[in-house]
C-alpha cells in the first residue's frame, strides 16, 4: 500500500500487452491484480479497453460502461495504480459510509480535489492490503 508514486516504471510498449505480460510486469502485486480484475469481471458488465497513453504514461486498462470510464488500472513495475472516479452522488454515498473505510482511504478521499465532475482517486497497490477497501469503494458506484 502506498500513497505516492516515486517515479514509477510504467508499462511502455508499441504493441498491446497480453494479460500474461501485464501480470508479469506487476510482479509481486500480481495476486492483488488478479483479485481486483476478477471482482470487476464477476460483478459488473464492462467493456474492457486497453489504452496506450504513450511514452510518458504507458498502458492502462479501462473498465467502461455507457461510454464512460468507470475505473482504470495502470500497470507499473511490481505494483499498479487503481483509478476510481466518483461523481457527485458517489461522493455523497462515500460521506455517508465513511466509518466503513480505513484511515488511509479516508485521508486519500479528503485530500483528493473535488472537480466539477467529481473526484478522481488514485491508489497505488503493491499487495492485497487495499483490496477490500477498493472493492467497497467500487460498490458505491452504480452498476448501470
Amino acid at each position: 500500500m502506498s500513497d505516492e508514486e516515486s517515479d514509477p516504471i510504467r508499462l511502455i510498449s508499441e504493441k498491446e500487452p497480453t494479460d500474461n505480460e501485464i501480470l508479469a510486469f506487476v510482479g509481486k502485486a500480481g495476486d492483488a491484480w488478479k483479485e481486483i480484475t476478477a471482482f470487476l469481471n464477476d460483478n459488473y458488465d464492462f467493456v474492457l479497453e486497453k489504452r496506450n497513453y504513450g511514452e510518458k504514461w504507458g498502458w492502462a486498462i479501462r473498465f467502461r460502461k455507457s461510454n464512460k470510464t468507470w475505473c482504470a488500472l495502470y500497470p507499473l513495475k511490481d505494483c499498479f495504480t487503481t483509478q476510481i472516479i466518483f461523481g457527485k452522488k458517489e461522493v455523497e454515498k462515500f460521506q455517508a459510509a465513511r466509518d466503513d473505510f480505513s484511515e488511509f482511504v479516508l485521508n486519500k478521499f479528503d485530500n483528493t480535489k473535488q472537480l466539477h465532475d467529481g473526484r478522481w482517486m488514485f491508489f497505488t497497490v503493491e499487495d492485497s492490503i487495499l483490496i477490500d477497501d477498493l472493492k467497497k469503494l467500487m460498490k458505491i458506484k452504480p452498476n448501470v
